[in-house]
């Protein structure tokens, strides 16, 4: 179980490797590959929000 303040960190690492995914996104010309990292982007950050409820419940 991970406490509270783990959670939040481990969302804010999600949320910056979302960033990264969407900066990487925009300097690709391939739409398969830019697809295909924005989407992850948009997983990562479901994952974070997903993180943070979790460390909202457990306060």
């Amino acid at each position: 179980m991970f406490t509270t303040s783990e959670l939040r960190s481990l969302a804010r690492s999600k949320r910056d490797s979302a960033a990264r995914a969407r900066r990487l996104a925009g300097m690709l010309s391939q739409t398969i590959d830019l697809n295909r990292l924005l989407k992850y982007a948009v997983e990562l950050e479901g994952e974070a929000d997903e993180l943070d409820r979790q460390a909202g419940n457990a306060q």
